[in-house]
C-alpha cells in the first residue's frame, strides 16, 4: 500500500466514525416509552410546573430541558400560544411528564390532532 491509499482508507474510516456519531446522537432524543408531539400551549401554570398543550395537561419532569428560538431556555420563559413540540412520558392513566419542550417557528404550520 503507498502512503496515498492509507490516507484515503484513514480519511473514509474517519468519516464513517464521524457519520456514526452523528446519526447516534440524533437518534438518542426520545427514549423507549418516550412520546412526541406537537401542538399550541393553551395555559400554563408556573407554581405547578405544568401547562396544557392542546387540551392535555401535561407536568415537568426534573430532568426537563428546554429550547426557545434554537437556545436553552426555561420552563417559564415559555408563553400561551407558543406552538412547541414536546417529548413526554406517560407516569400513569393521569399524569404525563415533560421532558423536554422546542419552541416551533410561529411561521410553522403543525397539524393539530
Amino acid at each position: 500500500m503507498n502512503y496515498m491509499n492509507i490516507r484515503a482508507s484513514w480519511f473514509a474510516v474517519a468519516l464513517l466514525v464521524i457519520l456514526a456519531s452523528v446519526a447516534n446522537f440524533a437518534s438518542a432524543g426520545v427514549l423507549a416509552g418516550e412520546k412526541i408531539k406537537t401542538g399550541t400551549i393553551q395555559k400554563l401554570n408556573f407554581s405547578e410546573g405544568s401547562m396544557i398543550l392542546d387540551g392535555n395537561r401535561y407536568h415537568t419532569a426534573p430532568e426537563l430541558r428546554v429550547e426557545i428560538a434554537g437556545s436553552y431556555g426555561a420552563f417559564t420563559m415559555l408563553e400561551v400560544g407558543m406552538k412547541v413540540q414536546i417529548v413526554y412520558r406517560v407516569e400513569s392513566a393521569v399524569r404525563r411528564d415533560v421532558v423536554e419542550i422546542k419552541e416551533i417557528p410561529s411561521h410553522v404550520t403543525i397539524e393539530e390532532a
